[in-house]
């Protein structure tokens, strides 16, 4: 069966849902681990007193008018919880999607049963500890 609405192709193959636009293919179960992810990664800011953090709405697309976690002053978030790790293609995501913001890029990963780690530009890490790191 094949569904289209507002440009998105929705496939049924097998027990999967496949949505494609643009020329992308996500598989709607990767898509909910996406949205779960920053979710996760939300409460966790919450947890440690980012009490503003929160999923920021998914309907910007390719814009770049959003992070995938706002609520750190500052940071532009973008998560991901893969199993294949492709770091420079989600920093380059990251540093454009921030380009539009005016905000820190920050790489927030993690694969299943890891902890979430964090990449950003280090001569900004060092900008960003200088006043909380005694020399």
């Amino acid at each position: 069966m094949t569904i289209a609405i507002n440009g998105t192709v929705r496939l049924m193959i097998g027990a999967f849902a496949v949505n494609t636009q643009k020329g992308k293919t996500m598989t709607i179960n990767s898509k909910q681990k996406g949205k779960r992810a920053e979710l996760e990664v939300a409460k966790i800011l919450r947890d440690h007193g980012y009490c503003d953090a929160r999923r920021t709405a998914q309907y910007c697309g390719n814009t770049g008018d959003a992070a995938d976690v706002d609520g750190v002053p500052g940071f532009h978030l973008e998560v991901k919880h893969q199993e294949t790790t492709q770091l420079d293609k989600w920093w380059a995501q990251a540093v454009h999607d921030s380009d539009f913001t005016g905000r820190i890029p920050v790489l927030v990963h993690r694969k299943n049963g890891q902890k979430w780690k964090i990449t950003m530009d280090f001569e900004m890490w060092l900008e960003v500890v200088k006043d909380y790191v005694p020399f």
